[in-house]
């Protein structure tokens, strides 16, 4: 994981980390922080409401057993920087495990 942290930090994230996805909770609430808070609300595809509910993002994160979250100060880079990590992570992890008998 270290390479990835490095990853992020060499691209951008000024914070990353390692967690386990389970410390990870999402709620009701945060909809409405962005729906009355932001003044980008429904005017991105990376705002709701044009992203998944907080119950399919809960459900989207359960499936996985490690997290990396990062902070990026420049909000430009955060989209890429994920895309980047995420191929780079998805290609050196296998989808199957091959079983000998």
């Amino acid at each position: 994981m270290e390479k990835y942290l490095n990853m992020l930090k060499e691209n951008g994230a000024d914070l990353a980390m390692v967690i386990a996805p389970e410390s990870i909770v999402t709620a009701a609430w945060t909809v409405y922080k962005c729906r009355y808070g932001c003044s980008t609300y429904g005017k991105s595809h990376r705002c709701p409401p044009n992203t998944p509910t907080w119950k399919e993002t809960q459900e989207m994160i359960d499936c996985y057993d490690t997290a990396i979250p990062f902070r990026c100060h420049e909000m430009s880079v955060v989209t890429p920087l994920a895309v980047k990590v995420a191929r780079e992570l998805f290609l050196a992890v296998p989808l199957f495990k091959v079983v000998e008998n």
